[in-house]
C-alpha cells in the first residue's frame, strides 16, 4: 500500500520523514493514516530509505549492494515489475551480465539511474517500511510508468513528492495521498 505524502518542493516533507524517524514514530504514522497495523515485533522493525539528496557512495554497484547486505544477483529472481525498474538501469539477461555490470563504478551512472538504482535497493531489502523521496526525479513518463508500477508491488511504502500521483495509485486497494500540512497535522496526534 502507498502513502503519498505531496507538497511543494521546500515544504517539509523530508523533514517531517527525517523526524518521524529520528523520534521513532514512523510505524505509528503510518498505521494511524494507512488505518494499517505492521504485525511486526518492535525489536525487528526496520526501514529501508532512498532519500534525495543520495548518499555519495565511492565504489562498485556490487559494493553498494554489499554495503547494504543486499544480494545483487537476487535481481534475476525479482518481481517483473522490480526487475523492469532494474532492466530501465541496465540490460541483464543472467548471472554473467550482472557480475559485468556490478562493477560499474556508482558515479558512472546518469542521475536518472542512479536515483533508479537507489529505489530498487530500498524495494529488494526486506524492509517492513519503504519510503522513497521524489523517485520521479530524471524520470520521462515512460520511466514514471516504470517506477510507480514497481513501487505499488511493495506492501508498504511512503513516497515523497511534489505532485500528488492520484492517477498512478489505487484508492480502493487502500493506497492513500496526502498533502504535507494535512500529515504535519497527523503527527501531532501520534
Amino acid at each position: 500500500m502507498v502513502l503519498n505524502i505531496y507538497g511543494p518542493s521546500g515544504s517539509g516533507k523530508t523533514t517531517l520523514i527525517k523526524e518521524l524517524l529520528k523520534t521513532n514514530k514512523i510505524k505509528l504514522f503510518y498505521e494511524l493514516l494507512m488505518n494499517n497495523k505492521i504485525s511486526m515485533d518492535e525489536d525487528f522493525f526496520n526501514v529501508s530509505l532512498s532519500l534525495i539528496p543520495l548518499p555519495i557512495f565511492r565504489g562498485s554497484i556490487k559494493e553498494f549492494f554489499d554495503c547494504y547486505g543486499l544480494d545483487i544477483y537476487s535481481l534475476l529472481e525479482a518481481n517483473d515489475k522490480l526487475k523492469n525498474l532494474s532492466l530501465s538501469i541496465f540490460d541483464f539477461k543472467g548471472k554473467n551480465d550482472i557480475d559485468s555490470f556490478s562493477k560499474r563504478y556508482l558515479e558512472s551512472l546518469s542521475a536518472g539511474e542512479m536515483r533508479r538504482l537507489f529505489i530498487v535497493k530500498s524495494l529488494i531489502s526486506k524492509a517492513n517500511i519503504v519510503i522513497i523521496d521524489e523517485p520521479f526525479s530524471n524520470s520521462d513518463s515512460r520511466l514514471f510508468e516504470i517506477i510507480i508500477d514497481a513501487i505499488k508491488n511493495s506492501p508498504r511504502c511512503i513516497v515523497l513528492s511534489h505532485l500528488p500521483i492520484i492517477e498512478k495509485v489505487d484508492l480502493k486497494s487502500g493506497d492513500l495521498m496526502i498533502n504535507i500540512d494535512l500529515a504535519r497535522e497527523k503527527v501531532l496526534q501520534l
